[in-house]
Protein backbone atom coordinates (compact mmCIF):
# COMPACT_ATOMS: atom_id res chain seq x y z
CA UNK A 1 0.00 0.00 0.00
CA UNK A 2 2.73 2.41 0.67
CA UNK A 3 4.01 2.17 -2.67
CA UNK A 4 1.01 2.13 -4.54
CA UNK A 5 -1.22 4.41 -3.24
CA UNK A 6 0.67 6.93 -0.85
CA UNK A 7 4.24 6.91 -1.49
CA UNK A 8 2.69 7.56 -5.38
CA UNK A 9 0.86 10.46 -4.96
CA UNK A 10 3.69 12.33 -2.68
CA UNK A 11 2.86 11.23 0.87
CA UNK A 12 5.47 10.27 3.33
CA UNK A 13 5.82 7.35 5.19
CA UNK A 14 5.96 7.43 9.38
CA UNK A 15 8.35 4.39 9.45
CA UNK A 16 11.85 6.19 9.22
CA UNK A 17 10.96 8.22 12.41
CA UNK A 18 9.33 4.84 14.38
CA UNK A 19 8.38 1.60 13.10
CA UNK A 20 5.16 2.00 15.14
CA UNK A 21 4.68 5.58 15.27
CA UNK A 22 1.56 6.58 17.01
CA UNK A 23 -1.89 6.98 15.39
CA UNK A 24 -0.04 7.61 11.73
CA UNK A 25 1.24 5.55 8.77
CA UNK A 26 1.32 8.63 6.28
CA UNK A 27 1.56 12.48 6.09
CA UNK A 28 1.66 15.24 3.29
CA UNK A 29 4.55 16.98 4.49
CA UNK A 30 4.62 21.20 3.92
CA UNK A 31 7.48 21.84 5.36
CA UNK A 32 10.09 20.90 8.40
CA UNK A 33 11.39 23.58 10.84
CA UNK A 34 13.63 21.65 13.34
CA UNK A 35 12.02 18.57 14.69
CA UNK A 36 8.89 19.67 13.93
CA UNK A 37 6.97 18.04 10.89
CA UNK A 38 4.07 20.15 9.67
CA UNK A 39 1.73 18.76 7.35
CA UNK A 40 -1.48 18.92 5.86
CA UNK A 41 -3.54 15.08 5.93
CA UNK A 42 -1.96 12.93 8.27
CA UNK A 43 -3.41 9.24 7.09
CA UNK A 44 -4.00 6.24 9.64
CA UNK A 45 -4.29 2.77 7.54
CA UNK A 46 -6.29 -0.08 9.35
CA UNK A 47 -7.34 -2.97 7.91
CA UNK A 48 -10.43 -5.51 8.67
CA UNK A 49 -12.34 -8.22 7.79
CA UNK A 50 -14.98 -7.04 10.30
CA UNK A 51 -18.28 -5.70 8.44
CA UNK A 52 -20.20 -4.46 11.42
CA UNK A 53 -18.93 -0.55 12.35
CA UNK A 54 -20.33 -0.92 15.72
CA UNK A 55 -18.15 -3.83 16.25
CA UNK A 56 -15.52 -2.78 14.91
CA UNK A 57 -15.55 0.70 16.42
CA UNK A 58 -15.53 -0.41 20.03
CA UNK A 59 -12.41 -2.52 19.50
CA UNK A 60 -9.94 -1.02 22.10
CA UNK A 61 -7.28 -0.43 19.57
CA UNK A 62 -9.39 1.57 17.21
CA UNK A 63 -11.01 3.62 20.21
CA UNK A 64 -7.34 4.53 21.23
CA UNK A 65 -5.97 5.30 17.29
CA UNK A 66 -9.70 8.12 17.38
CA UNK A 67 -8.63 9.79 20.58
CA UNK A 68 -4.70 9.76 19.59
CA UNK A 69 -5.78 11.68 16.76
CA UNK A 70 -8.39 13.84 18.20
CA UNK A 71 -5.71 14.75 21.15
CA UNK A 72 -2.94 15.25 18.25
CA UNK A 73 -5.40 17.63 16.28
CA UNK A 74 -4.28 20.86 18.40
CA UNK A 75 -0.62 20.36 19.14
CA UNK A 76 0.35 16.66 16.77
CA UNK A 77 1.95 13.81 18.06
CA UNK A 78 5.16 13.56 19.13
CA UNK A 79 7.24 9.76 19.03
CA UNK A 80 10.75 9.48 18.56
CA UNK A 81 11.37 13.30 19.02
CA UNK A 82 9.75 14.14 15.87
CA UNK A 83 6.07 15.95 16.20
CA UNK A 84 3.60 15.72 13.58
CA UNK A 85 1.21 18.47 13.40
CA UNK A 86 -1.74 17.88 10.86
CA UNK A 87 -4.59 19.86 9.76
CA UNK A 88 -6.58 16.66 8.07
CA UNK A 89 -6.54 13.73 10.00
CA UNK A 90 -8.17 10.76 8.00
CA UNK A 91 -8.33 7.06 8.70
CA UNK A 92 -8.39 4.71 5.61
CA UNK A 93 -10.29 1.51 6.19
CA UNK A 94 -9.44 -1.44 4.17
CA UNK A 95 -11.53 -4.54 3.53
CA UNK A 96 -10.99 -7.72 1.79
CA UNK A 97 -12.67 -7.49 -1.79
CA UNK A 98 -15.16 -10.28 -0.73
CA UNK A 99 -16.45 -8.13 2.50
CA UNK A 100 -16.62 -5.00 0.65
CA UNK A 101 -19.37 -3.58 -0.97
CA UNK A 102 -20.10 0.06 -1.41
CA UNK A 103 -23.54 0.06 0.99
CA UNK A 104 -21.25 -1.22 3.86
CA UNK A 105 -18.51 1.82 2.98
CA UNK A 106 -21.46 4.37 2.88
CA UNK A 107 -22.97 3.21 6.06
CA UNK A 108 -19.21 3.13 7.62
CA UNK A 109 -18.53 6.66 6.70
CA UNK A 110 -21.89 8.48 8.01
CA UNK A 111 -21.73 6.24 11.18
CA UNK A 112 -17.72 7.59 11.78
CA UNK A 113 -17.77 10.88 10.29
CA UNK A 114 -21.00 11.39 12.43
CA UNK A 115 -19.71 10.02 15.82
CA UNK A 116 -16.02 11.98 14.65
CA UNK A 117 -16.82 15.27 12.49
CA UNK A 118 -13.18 16.31 12.71
CA UNK A 119 -11.71 13.21 11.14
CA UNK A 120 -12.46 12.04 7.36
CA UNK A 121 -12.87 8.46 6.95
CA UNK A 122 -12.40 6.18 3.58
CA UNK A 123 -13.76 2.97 3.25
CA UNK A 124 -12.15 0.76 0.25
CA UNK A 125 -10.85 -2.28 -0.38
CA UNK A 126 -6.45 -3.26 -0.28
CA UNK A 127 -7.30 -4.87 -4.15
CA UNK A 128 -8.16 -1.49 -5.27
CA UNK A 129 -4.95 0.37 -4.67
CA UNK A 130 -2.17 -2.96 -4.79
CA UNK A 131 -1.07 -3.23 -9.02
CA UNK A 132 0.06 -6.87 -9.73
Amino acid sequence: MEVYRYKAVGFKSTGPIADNFKALDFYEELNISGDIINAGKAISMKTTKVTDVNIWRNYNSVKNNIQHLKDGFQGGITWNGKTIKYTTPEIHIYMPKDKFTQSIANSWKNTLESLHPQIKFEISTLEKFIKN
